[in-house]
């Protein structure tokens, strides 16, 4: 049995380009999350380098270890802003992706178009979510290579489980439509 794009309806040909769209939408988002990542190494430019510390001297005492001190200490809070900016980074782009999933899942599947969706939209629609999870996981690791891989994997994991969100809507549509079409026939039967 093959699944004809052509022989869809209209509003789940829209459904389709505009999933497709947030999923490059989403994939992109974690293919820039990964390269930030990746350029986070950069960041390691404004440590202090606290072996450069010597021969400090104040009124005849030697405070080089205090002044070493304080460089380690510095450069663990420049090590905790990075990792907030990195959280927050994360969880912006996060959102960047929630919201036009929601948008779709909840203006593009509501009541008046529950009728207009098939099995065949929701077939072409996992086939390119799968491919869509593979593509960027590719392209993440790829371009940045296997650097900070759990914070990929973990933000790669919150938007497939967003676009999950539109998915599962799809799924409920479906049975939601086989649910009426049942309805329908036993007030047939009835009359």
């Amino acid at each position: 049995m093959s699944v004809s794009f052509n022989s869809l309806h209209t509003a789940s040909k829209i459904r389709i380009v505009l999933f497709i769209c947030l999923l490059i939408w989403a994939a992109y988002c974690f293919i820039a999350y990964s390269t930030d990542l990746s350029n986070g190494g950069q960041l390691s430019d404004n440590y202090i380098n606290t072996s450069d510390i010597n021969d400090i001297y104040v009124d005849g005492s030697d405070l080089t270890w205090a002044m070493r001190l304080m460089g380690i200490g510095l450069n663990g809070m420049i090590s905790v802003v990075i990792f907030i900016l990195i959280i927050v980074l994360m969880l912006a782009e996060a959102v960047f992706v929630l919201i036009p999933t929601l948008l779709l899942r909840f203006i593009g599947l509501n009541k008046k178009l529950i009728l207009t969706v098939s099995e065949d939209e929701f077939k072409i629609t996992k086939t390119v979510f799968l491919l869509a999870i593979c593509i960027s996981l590719i392209l993440g690791f790829a371009i940045t290579g296997f650097i900070a891989i759990i914070p990929k994997l973990i933000l790669c994991i919150t938007w497939i489980l967003i676009a999950l969100i539109y998915v599962s809507g799809l799924k409920h549509c479906i049975d939601q439509k086989e649910l009426i079409r049942l309805q329908q026939l036993h007030e047939t039967d009835q009359s």
